[in-house]
């Protein structure tokens, strides 16, 4: 298990559902995008492939919470995968950029919210959870946190595409209230409040 900084919290079954079926509608919706970008937002030949790889990680890390959640009979585990709060208009801002098919500045505003909000938004709530994990109870999560925090990290700079200066996503933290440190703040995901 990882060093604590945190007190050890063995999570109710339906709240470890819960953050899992978060975390699996997180990384599917990152797939989603980073995919669509992949097959018609991204002109340069290298930036579609980098885009594609980064798409099918999110795959990876998708399938690896969807492994997490519960299979109880009358118990569609599905009803657990659902966004976390303040996600849902986050990633419909980024699929709109997405949608402007060959406009760079809106891929370069789309990289910045995925690669500077929500992947280290994401990052940070799975520090948070391998934290607080139990070792009695939470060996299997822990295991996939594991696996979704040592993947190969999505490049940080894109061939042909120059880093979006800080701010040009409208949701990035340049834009936001300084109070609010994360468009799917920790607080809101079911488990963490």
């Amino acid at each position: 298990m990882a060093t604590r900084s945190e007190p050890a919290v063995a999570l109710a079954h339906e709240q470890a559902a819960a953050v899992h079926g978060a975390y699996r509608w997180v990384e599917h919706r990152l797939f989603a995008l980073a995919g669509a970008w992949a097959a018609r937002g991204a002109n340069d030949p290298g930036a579609r492939l980098l885009l594609d790889e980064a798409s099918l990680q999110h795959a990876w890390h998708a399938r690896l919470w969807a492994d997490r959640l519960p299979v109880l009979d009358g118990v569609d585990p599905d009803r657990f995968t659902v966004a976390p709060a303040g996600c849902d208009a986050l990633f419909a801002e980024l699929a709109d950029l997405g949608d402007r098919s060959g406009d760079a500045p809106a891929l370069v505003a789309g990289l910045s919210g995925l690669y500077d909000v929500v992947v280290p938004a994401l990052l940070t709530s799975y520090g948070h959870h391998r934290r607080i994990a139990t070792e009695v109870t939470d060996r299997p999560t822990e295991r996939a946190l594991g696996l979704a925090t040592t993947s190969p990290p999505p490049p940080s700079s894109l061939p042909g595409v120059r880093r979006a200066p800080s701010g040009s996503f409208p949701s990035s933290p340049a834009r936001r209230p300084a109070r609010r440190s994360s468009p799917c703040p920790r607080a809101g995901w079911p488990g963490f409040e």
